[in-house]
């Protein structure tokens, strides 16, 4: 009597749990209803900034922004689907992995900052701003592989310090002209270098490796 054939179950193989990246890419719509709002406050906060440019330097103009709005684009906000996205998709552009020294250019409040803490062992946000980098320390004690230091990009001495991830979120468009700007931070040995700007209102991450 023939014996039925056996045929070996192929067990499938495992895959890789590990991330390429840090974050997740935002897979739901990058706005809601409510984040009409969102963009007519930063309207409001951009036509305050420039009026106040008008008549003083860049620093003072953010100070005073500051002083009278405490978070003039709503960076730390809860209600905005859209400000959680943008962070979720620069966080989605970044390999995977332990970065040792992470300067955050025009940190603001230090959202961005913050959000970086478990992938970082040290970070440095640098803002033009007295009044936000006193804000972004409070919203930060606790942190201990963050810091925060008001400084002008155009003038910024690292002293020393090499590091291996550059963010600049909501920066450039506010800086002019942007080509100078931007060539005096790639023209560095830091290396990589993570960009978030607003062309047509709309963020658009981009992640630089040389």
């Amino acid at each position: 009597m023939l014996k039925p054939h056996r045929v070996k179950e192929r067990r499938p193989r495992a895959r890789s749990t590990e991330k390429p990246t840090i974050g997740e890419a935002p897979t739901s719509f990058f706005m809601a209803w409510r984040d009409i709002a969102f963009w007519i406050r930063s309207a409001r906060a951009d036509a305050a900034l420039a009026k106040l440019r008008a008549r003083m330097g860049l620093r003072e103009s953010f100070n005073q922004l500051y002083r009278s709005m405490r978070d003039p684009w709503g960076a730390t906000s809860q209600r905005y689907r859209y400000q959680k996205q943008k962070y979720q998709g620069l966080l989605s552009i970044l390999p995977n992995r332990e970065y040792d020294n992470v300067l955050d250019v025009g940190c603001g409040l230090g959202t961005l900052a913050r959000w970086l803490t478990p992938h970082a062992r040290q970070i440095l946000g640098i803002d033009i701003s007295d009044e936000a980098i006193t804000e972004a320390r409070r919203m930060s004690r606790g942190l201990t592989n963050v810091r925060y230091l008001q400084a002008d990009i155009y003038d910024f001495q690292a002293q020393g310090q090499v590091f291996d991830l550059i963010v600049l979120a909501d920066v450039l468009y506010y800086l002019a002209p942007l080509d100078e700007c931007t060539l005096k931070l790639l023209n560095r040995e830091d290396r990589p270098i993570a960009l978030s700007w607003r062309p047509a209102s709309v963020d658009k991450p981009l992640f630089l490796q040389n």
